[in-house]
């Protein structure tokens, strides 16, 4: 059955899409780039769409190296403009290398904040566009039989005191497995929001994310 801890334990479920959000320098890169390693390490394919310019490269190499992984098998993309992020997501679905098992696309709603120009009736479109690039990953994983993580950006919602993705309503509609990554007091945690309530506490280090225990 799928979990937002699949990312953790490497254990992706195939066909699956895997949201993670939450703030700043919380580990959300670092964990979709650890499950990356894992796949890579297994002689398999990641394609990472790098779109808000986190993937810091000497980083993603000593994760790497730590699985045995070759680097050559993670093909990355940097998308400048939301339109570029189209192109790279239709190109997934078109040119997808061969042997690839998981595409990773962060930060996926990055993009889209900047292209925003606050006119409805101006920026229908893009919320349009973003809608599509999910509805596509989703049924390319299925069509594949691969694994897709999105990492996204969290937001508060004042009137209902609550945090939620950005774009909640289309990020979260397609995704089968949905967490909130948090940091706080020196803890790092995964607080599953999808399909179960589980919490999986995890540290960083030379090797990536690591699990150190979890409660459900």
């Amino acid at each position: 059955m799928v979990s937002a801890g699949d990312i953790l334990s490497g254990e992706l479920e195939k066909g699956a899409v895997y949201l993670i959000y939450g703030g700043g320098g919380v580990g959300k890169t670092t964990l979709a780039a650890s499950a990356a390693a894992r796949v890579a390490a297994g002689e398999d394919a990641v394609v990472w769409v790098d779109c808000g310019g986190r993937m810091y490269l000497p980083r993603l190499y000593q994760i790497l190296e730590s699985r045995k992984a070759d680097p050559g098998r993670i093909y990355i993309s940097s998308p400048s403009t939301f339109q570029e992020q189209t192109e790279a997501v239709l190109k997934i679905a078109d040119l997808m290398p061969s042997r690839t098992a998981l595409v990773v696309v962060d930060d996926f709603t990055y993009l889209h904040r900047l292209a925003l120009t606050g006119d409805v009736s101006e920026d229908f479109h893009i919320y349009e566009l973003l809608a599509f690039q999910v509805a596509l990953l989703k049924e390319v994983s299925l069509d594949r039989s691969i694994s897709t993580i999105l990492v996204g950006h969290v937001h508060d919602i004042p009137e209902r005191n609550v945090s939620a993705p950005v774009a909640s309503r289309i990020v979260t509609f397609w995704a089968d497995a949905i967490a909130r990554v948090v940091y706080e007091g020196g803890v790092r945690r995964v607080e599953e929001e999808k399909p179960g309530r589980a919490i999986i506490y995890f540290k960083i280090t030379s090797e990536g994310a690591v699990s150190t225990h979890s409660s459900p």
